[in-house]
């Protein structure tokens, strides 16, 4: 009956020691997890920055490309400013005469 007893208690440490093993194994992973989190929070808040500063970057690019006119507009706009002053000009020898 004795031998039973330290045969069960044996089978007993064993398993314990294999808990134990896993317990740790599980702790081990799950401190690695968080650490993993902690670093791609930290990445995805640098991430988000750059993005915000890209797009504060776009949006001033297309203001500047909006406020400064192409070539063909600006042509079209110094004809229809001349067409303005001749026609002022006209307007104004009309009023003398």
């Amino acid at each position: 009956m004795a031998y039973d007893f330290e045969r069960a208690i044996e089978k007993l440490r064993g398993k314990a020691a294999m808990v134990a093993k896993r317990y740790r194994i599980a702790v081990e992973q799950r401190d690695a997890a968080r650490e993993e989190i902690k670093r791609l929070e930290d990445e995805l808040s640098q991430k988000e920055r750059e993005i915000k500063e890209l797009k504060m970057k776009v949006e001033y690019l297309s203001v500047v490309t909006s406020a400064r006119p192409s070539a063909d507009e600006m042509k079209r706009s110094r004809a229809m400013l001349s067409e303005l002053v001749r026609e002022i000009d006209q307007c104004i020898s009309d009023l003398q005469s």
